[in-house]
């Protein structure tokens, strides 16, 4: 699920610009900048491939997370788990209900172009975030090391 939404976020990124920079860390810590990407494709095997904008490809095995901007964003997870905390009802249009949430963790709410546009503290239980006022479109909810898509109609 987490790498679905990487990749429609990272698609609306791309969708919005040129190309970008991006930095890719793999799996034992080192780091390579790729300049210019132009398209990101996952490959089985914790396997980026990536298409620069002069029409080259590289592909990067091992991979761990990929940042751009001032945002990290994981891109390969090591396990997948099942997910305890649930977030409904999606799509909404004036609130959002996140069960499951421990106390005092961030929640956050990122536009599909990486803009943080809400951020809130949880509380233990159920947690009622009010999005009434953010425009119509898809986000990405944060919470704890999880992520979620989100529609707001």
């Amino acid at each position: 699920m987490k790498r679905v939404l990487i990749i429609l976020f990272l698609s609306g990124l791309f969708l919005n610009m040129q190309a970008v920079n991006i930095t890719v860390i793999r799996l034992t810590g080192e780091a390579k900048e790729l300049q210019q990407v132009s398209a990101i494709q996952f490959l089985p095997g914790q396997t980026l491939k990536c298409k620069l904008s002069n029409g080259e490809s590289t592909e990067l095995t091992g991979v761990r997370k990929i940042s751009f901007e001032n945002n990290n964003f994981t891109a390969v997870e090591d396990v997948a788990s099942p997910s305890s905390i649930r977030v409904y009802p999606n799509p909404t249009a004036d609130m959002l209900i996140i069960d499951g949430a421990d106390a005092k963790q961030e929640i956050e709410i990122y536009s599909i172009n990486g803009t943080k546009v809400l951020s809130a503290q949880s509380q233990e239980g159920t947690n009622t975030i009010q999005v009434a006022e953010l425009p119509n479109g898809v986000y990405l909810l944060r919470l704890a090391d999880e992520t979620f898509k989100l529609i707001k109609e």
